[in-house]
């Protein structure tokens, strides 16, 4: 406490500012410690021989924008930085041209830090036009000049960039800088994070997110599967979707997630481990299925597909017939149906002493599940045109028909 108690009144004292090159609004410098940690500050605010800066760190980007507070010592020979946050740090350094040397405390420990100015790039010249940006928090088209400046095209957020060839540093206004390798002509991606832009004559397509929420689109395999997939959500580069088979009704919807990465659409089937990577062209994404199945999705939205779970044949009022590979037989009375859960009154031929007794059930993931609580039993089935067929705690087979 009494090292922040003095670095404080060291603030006090009537001492010339830095050399302007160093320290002025806006100016982004590097830094680099002992300790493996390395980053940039932005100087964010002036005054006299007083400063504020923000500070990211590359190997703790979840840390986001951590504010330090400054000021130059000893005619501008020395500099003082305070971390009040979290690290509860002070930098102690001399400056030295443009380089500043010194020593980091943060608690009982010390470290030496380095900061300087970022070594210059050589400025490339970037195909000035309309690039399509897939960044993480969000998708807009990113129109580029040629004097080295771009903006958003929503909301105009604009910034400066350096390209050497192959990196493009984006030196955004109002954020933390980032950084993009060329993979191919006219087209940038992020190695850290979801981010691409691609040239708008670029070769490569669908790098825009393709999905429109609620949409209902229609698929099928060089292995003769086909059904329909509703895209259940959409956000920046990802989606969600709700598959069903129409070869395998049985299956139910099956939940797919999704991304644009790359210039490619890749979809995840994680209950069957299945990688699909495609690309858009004429309003439909073909590719393949782990590199061995052809498929197709056709973008074009269908006609709303009933996807409502059915709980046929059990429906309010009606008495269905029941057996059992044990030779139990007898009869269902549906007494209730709400969403996919329903109960049931049983009465077993084999034993009318047992009166009636209470079940009930629900449709989950395509199957049918009727709970016996009074006898522990589960049983399980499918609906096949009206006939529910399964087996009762995986040992007896049953049938359930009207």
């Amino acid at each position: 406490m009494k090292r922040y108690l003095i670095a404080l009144a060291a603030f006090m004292m009537l001492v010339s500012p830095l050399s302007a090159q160093m320290i002025t609004n806006n100016k982004v410098l590097s830094w680099s410690t002992s300790a493996g940690q390395n980053g940039s500050i932005k100087i964010v605010g002036v005054n006299g021989q007083y400063f504020e800066a923000e500070q990211t760190n590359e190997k703790n980007r979840a840390a986001g924008v951590v504010k330090l507070y400054g000021a130059t010592l000893d005619g501008g020979k020395k500099i003082v930085l305070i971390n009040i946050g979290q690290w509860k740090e002070i930098w102690e350094g001399t400056v030295s041209g443009t380089e500043i040397n010194g020593n980091l405390i943060a608690g009982a420990a010390s470290y030496t830090f380095k900061i300087n100015e970022p070594v210059a790039v050589a400025s490339v010249k970037m195909e000035a036009g309309e690039y399509q940006a897939v960044h993480r928090h969000w998708t807009d088209k990113v129109i580029f000049s040629d004097n080295g400046t771009y903006k958003r095209a929503v909301n105009n957020d604009p910034g400066t960039y350096t390209f050497d060839g192959k990196t493009l540093v984006l030196k955004w206004a109002k954020w933390p800088a980032e950084t993009l390798v060329m993979t191919a002509p006219g087209v940038f991606s992020s190695r850290e994070y979801q981010f691409t832009l691609t040239k708008a004559t670029a070769i490569n397509v669908a790098v825009a997110n393709p999905f429109v929420n609620g949409s209902t689109l229609t698929w099928n395999t060089s292995a003769g599967q086909n059904g329909t997939i509703l895209v259940t959500s959409v956000s920046g580069a990802k989606f969600t979707l709700d598959q069903i088979n129409f070869n395998n009704r049985g299956a139910g919807t099956t939940k797919l997630d999704g991304e644009v990465k790359d210039g490619k659409i890749y979809i995840y089937n994680r209950q069957w481990n299945e990688t699909w990577a495609g690309t858009l062209a004429n309003n439909k994404i073909t590719g393949k299925i782990n590199n061995m199945y052809d498929f197709t999705i056709n973008m074009t939205a269908q006609a709303a597909v009933s996807t409502a779970v059915s709980t046929e044949p059990f429906v309010q009022g009606k008495t269905l017939k029941w057996n059992t590979s044990a030779g139990q037989t007898g009869t269902i009375l549906v007494t209730s149906v709400s969403g996919t859960k329903f109960t049931l009154d049983q009465v077993n031929f084999n034993n009318r002493g047992a009166g009636t007794t209470k079940l009930d059930g629900e449709v989950k993931d395509g199957k049918i599940y009727i709970y016996n609580r009074q006898w522990n039993e589960t049983w399980v089935g499918t609906n096949n045109n009206g006939t529910v067929t399964g087996q009762i705690n995986n040992r007896y087979g049953f049938t359930i028909n009207q």
